[in-house]
């Protein structure tokens, strides 16, 4: 297989078809093949059946090139495999035997050329479609991610500002109670009780002060997480 070099770090690879050089060496080697069999008593003269089985040979050629890829990536190396082989019957009319069957040969290969090329292409172009859909995923992925990341981001924001808005109740509830102990010192049962209650308010005044200070950590790593996925699409 050989590969394609789109990126820094992305490779594609594609099936190794013929190479023009296979063909033309192909094509060659078949030329002189029909050459050597035509030679002997006629003196190296072109018999009409191998000029017309090289005219059918690339009229098939041509006709298979059709059904595959080659009109849409090789329109003009199939339309040159068509001019060459309206060449090689127009030369087999005027009974140029040899330059028809040399034209039919190259008609021939061109149309092989075409079908050749524009399978490499066909799939380098599949292989591109497959990469983009698979960042296209990625990226969903992200953009997915990132508003899960927001949400609760947000959800965080607004549990601490319940947490700061509770603070601040209780914070003031102490206040008065410590002003309401101040007041009534000389009462030892009422100050008791205030006591009591203040004890209790300094408890749960630290138990929200110890969620406040988690929910704002869960809020930096939320925020944190929704930057970083910001950062993966920018």
């Amino acid at each position: 297989m050989k590969k394609y070099q789109l990126h820094s770090n992305v490779q594609i690879e594609r099936p190794a078809f013929p190479s023009v050089e296979i063909l033309s060496l192909s094509i060659a080697f078949t030329f002189v093949a029909f050459l050597l069999s035509s030679c002997g008593g006629g003196l190296g003269k072109i018999r009409v059946e191998d000029v017309d089985t090289s005219i059918t040979d690339a009229q098939i050629a041509i006709q298979a090139a059709y059904f595959t890829c080659a009109a849409k990536y090789e329109p003009t190396t199939l339309n040159h495999a068509q001019s060459l082989l309206n060449d090689a019957k127009k030369a087999k009319e005027e009974k140029k035997g040899l330059e028809s069957l040399r034209l039919a040969q190259s008609a021939k290969f061109e149309a092989e050329l075409a079908v050749s090329r524009s399978q490499q292409r066909e799939a380098i172009d599949e292989e591109i479609k497959t990469l983009k859909q698979e960042k296209q995923a990625e990226i969903d992925a992200i953009k997915n991610n990132l508003q899960v990341a927001e949400l609760e981001s947000t959800k965080m924001k607004l549990d601490v500002q319940q947490l700061e808005s509770r603070l601040e109740q209780l914070e003031a509830d102490k206040r008065d109670l410590v002003m309401q102990l101040s007041e009534q010192r000389s009462d030892d049962w009422k100050a008791k009780q205030a006591e009591n209650r203040v004890a209790e308010l300094e408890q749960q005044l630290k138990e929200i002060q110890s969620q406040l200070r988690s929910a704002l950590l869960k809020q930096k790593e939320a925020e944190k997480l929704a930057q970083g996925f910001s950062d993966k699409l920018s």
